[in-house]
């Protein structure tokens, strides 16, 4: 009885050939999804650098954080007639963000007897002030 050299070998590049068509498979998958980790992450970075870089605008008491004098000293609302409203306010807008706040626009509505009505307030960076 002698062995068929030939029929071992043949069978053998046949595993062999079925283990590599195996692995490339296997290794196409592994790129994709690497690549699409990389997005991901770097579309993460991104917008992490966005964010730090974001203004930040608060209003805040014009005298400071610490100072001493009641709420009603800084913001006050009178009543001055029947339908009249005077609101007054000595507060100030800070930047606490890391990026420049430019072009700042606030709106301050009053929606009392109409619901449309407000005042569009405009702000504009003062030199020296950043």
């Amino acid at each position: 009885m002698s062995i068929d050299w030939t029929a071992v070998s043949a069978i053998a590049t046949g595993i062999a050939a079925s283990v590599t068509a195996w692995m490339a498979i296997t290794t196409k998958k592994s790129l994709q999804q690497a690549e699409k980790f990389h997005e991901q992450s770097a579309s993460q970075a991104r917008q992490y650098h966005q964010n730090g870089f974001r203004p930040i605008c608060v209003l805040e008491n014009h005298y400071g954080p610490d100072d001493p004098y009641r709420r009603e000293d800084y913001l006050m609302v009178k009543l001055c007639g029947e339908n009249e409203l005077l609101i007054s306010a000595q507060l100030k807008l800070k930047n606490i963000g890391s990026g420049p706040a430019l072009c700042v626009r606030m709106i301050l509505l009053f929606p009392h007897n109409n619901p449309d009505a407000g005042y569009f307030v405009e702000l504009i960076p003062l030199p020296g002030q950043w």
